[in-house]
């Protein structure tokens, strides 16, 4: 190679423009999607490999193990139904209902 070669190669280099501000690594979109993976494995029947068909096909390609991990470690958080707990019981006698 010549050094003209060289410095066309640093100066090309130099005028990419930066991607990271638009990739996310595997690792943080398994992060932000865990409770929908969970969600649909635990509470709506859906397989590790209907979960995994499912991301394939948005180019999102993650293993069934990968999977598999994502639901053991992850939660969902449950949909509160009635009244908030508030830290006291029906039987206190200084509470009014």
């Amino acid at each position: 190679f010549t050094q003209s070669e060289l410095d066309l190669a640093k100066k090309k280099l130099s005028e990419l423009p930066d991607l990271s501000i638009n990739r996310i690594s595997r690792d943080d979109v398994l992060t932000a999607i865990t409770e929908d993976i969970v969600l649909l494995a635990k509470t709506k029947g859906y397989t590790v490999a209907d979960i995994k068909l499912s991301l394939t096909d948005i180019n999102i390609i993650v293993s069934e193990k990968l999977i598999q991990e994502v639901i053991k470690k992850g939660k969902v958080t449950p949909i509160s139904r009635g009244r908030p707990k508030s830290g006291y019981k029906k039987s206190d006698t200084n509470v009014a209902d």
